[in-house]
C-alpha cells in the first residue's frame, strides 16, 4: 500500500493567511494599475478634445473644408498636407 499525502496535510492556518494576504495585495495593485490606465486615457481624450481641429495625423496639415458645412453634414474634414521646409513643392499636382 502506498502512502499518499494530501497537499493540504501540511497546510497550516498561517499558510492560508499568507496566501490570502498575497492575493489581496495582488488584487489591490492590479486595481490601482487599471485605475491609472483609465486616468491616463481620460487625460489623453480631454487633451484631444481641446484641440481646435482634432485629428490623428502626425504631420502638419491645414483644414481646407469641414464636412459639417455640407448640405448633409458628415464627420469628415478635407485637409492639405503641408510639405517640410526642405522638400520642393510642385504646384501642378
Amino acid at each position: 500500500m502506498t502512502d499518499k499525502t494530501s497537499p493540504f496535510a501540511q497546510t497550516t492556518p498561517w499558510d492560508l493567511a499568507q496566501a490570502a494576504s498575497a492575493y489581496a495585495v495582488d488584487a489591490w495593485q492590479r486595481t490601482l494599475l487599471y485605475a491609472d490606465v483609465r486616468r491616463q486615457r481620460g487625460d489623453q481624450y480631454q487633451d484631444h478634445l481641446k484641440e481646435v481641429v482634432p485629428n490623428v495625423l502626425n504631420f502638419p496639415c491645414e483644414p481646407v473644408m469641414s464636412g459639417l458645412d455640407l448640405p448633409r453634414p458628415v464627420n469628415y474634414v478635407m485637409v492639405r498636407i503641408l510639405p517640410a521646409a526642405d522638400q520642393p513643392v510642385d504646384e501642378e499636382k
